[in-house]
C-alpha cells in the first residue's frame, strides 16, 4: 500500500513542478490550462442573508467576498436562482450597467464562469480581471435572451491569474430584471 501512495506523493511534486514550468512558457498573469491543478470554487450564494428584495450589501463564500459596485444597486432574491438565492438588478430607467467586485482576501485566483440571468432580453457583459492593478483581462460578449432562465457566460481567458475581478452586467431596457448567481473560481480564498 505504501508503494502506491509514494508514487502519488512523487507525481504530486512532479506536478507542481511541471506547473510552475507552464507558468513560465505562458503569457503574464496565465498559466498552461494542461497544467492548472487549482480546484474550481463555486460562490452559489447558499448562505446569502437578507429578505427577498432587500439590498445586497457584501456577501463571503470559500474566502471569497462578493461586493456591489458604488454605483450599482444590487438585490437580495431569495425565490429564485440557479439554485436560490441570487443577486439581482431591478429595472432602471434607462440603459445601467451593474456591477459587483470579488476579491479572494489578497490570495490570487482564476475566474471561470458565471450564471447570468434576464427576464426579457440579452445580457450584455464585461469580465474585468486585475492583478496587483494591472489590468490581465478585459472579456466583454452578449448572452442571448434566455427568457426568463440562467445561462452560463464563459471567460474567454479562464487561466489567467487575477487578485480582483469585476462582473457588469447592462440592462438595456427600462422594463428588465437582470441578475447573477454561480460564480466559478479557481484557486485563492
Amino acid at each position: 500500500m505504501t508503494q502506491p501512495l509514494r508514487a502519488i506523493v512523487l507525481s504530486g511534486v512532479l506536478l507542481s513542478a511541471l506547473s510552475g514550468i507552464g507558468s513560465i512558457s505562458a503569457s503574464a498573469g496565465e498559466t498552461s490550462a494542461d497544467t492548472d491543478a487549482r480546484a474550481v470554487v463555486t460562490i452559489d450564494f447558499a448562505g446569502l442573508a437578507g429578505a427577498n428584495g432587500s439590498a445586497f450589501a457584501s456577501y463571503k463564500e470559500h474566502g471569497f467576498r462578493v461586493l456591489p459596485a458604488k454605483t450599482s444597486a444590487w438585490l437580495v432574491g431569495q425565490n429564485y436562482g440557479d439554485p436560490p438565492p441570487y443577486i439581482y438588478v431591478e429595472p432602471p430607467t434607462g440603459p445601467v450597467r451593474s456591477t459587483i467586485r470579488i476579491t479572494g482576501n489578497g490570495a490570487a485566483f482564476t475566474f471561470k464562469s458565471v450564471d447570468v440571468y434576464s427576464s426579457i432580453t440579452p445580457i450584455p457583459y464585461v469580465f474585468r480581471g486585475t492583478l496587483k492593478g494591472v489590468v490581465v483581462f478585459a472579456v466583454h460578449g452578449t448572452v442571448p435572451n434566455t427568457f426568463g432562465n440562467f445561462a452560463t457566460a464563459k471567460n474567454r481567458r479562464p487561466s489567467a491569474m487575477i487578485d480582483a475581478l469585476e462582473i457588469s452586467i447592462t440592462d438595456p431596457d427600462s422594463e428588465n430584471a437582470m441578475g447573477l448567481d454561480t460564480i466559478r473560481l479557481g484557486g485563492g480564498g
